[in-house]
């Protein structure tokens, strides 16, 4: 069976027979291997950063719950109802995401074309340090904030989202 499939039917469906899954990036650090048939409810020493069920072809990832705000992204959710009427095949909805959510690099695009290139400058060097660890989310969301104002990124946001 193939994996968006077992995904799908391995998932809970809630009260109105829809079931959803949560597509993430994942940062997986060292992997240790757990065994077929096992439920590990994570690595089993501070060596590893996670486990997977197979370490040339893994198909399964276990992220420890500790970790997950800092190696577990969510993209998108997708929502399915299995139509029972067609012998159990799969009618997907893809919903977008309601958020108003745009990418770091798209906005930083998008910011060039106004802000002085002092300013552009400024919120690279935060955004470089967002990508190598050295500062959070939320600290590069408040110097971005600081920077170019909260007026203008929601305008952005607005804009982007409208063309989506």
């Amino acid at each position: 069976m193939n994996r968006k499939k077992e995904s799908v039917l391995s998932s809970v469906a809630d009260a109105n027979g829809f079931k959803y899954l949560i597509f993430c990036r994942v940062i997986l650090g060292k992997t240790e291997q757990f065994l077929p048939g096992t439920k590990p409810f994570g690595p089993s020493s501070d060596e590893f950063d996670s486990c997977v069920d197979d370490q040339q072809f893994p198909q399964k990832y276990i992220v420890r719950y500790s970790d997950a705000k800092t190696r577990v992204l969510p993209l998108y959710v997708l929502t399915v109802q299995l139509d029972t009427q067609s012998k159990g095949s799969l009618n997907e909805i893809v919903t977008r995401p309601h958020s108003p959510w745009i990418s770091f690099n798209k906005l930083i695009y998008i910011l060039s074309k106004g802000l002085s290139s002092s300013k552009i400058c400024l919120i690279k060097k935060f955004h470089v340090k967002y990508m190598e660890r050295k500062i959070s989310r939320e600290q590069l969301v408040t110097h971005l904030r600081q920077t170019v104002g909260d007026h203008l990124l929601k305008s952005i946001i607005r804009k982007f989202q409208q063309r989506f």
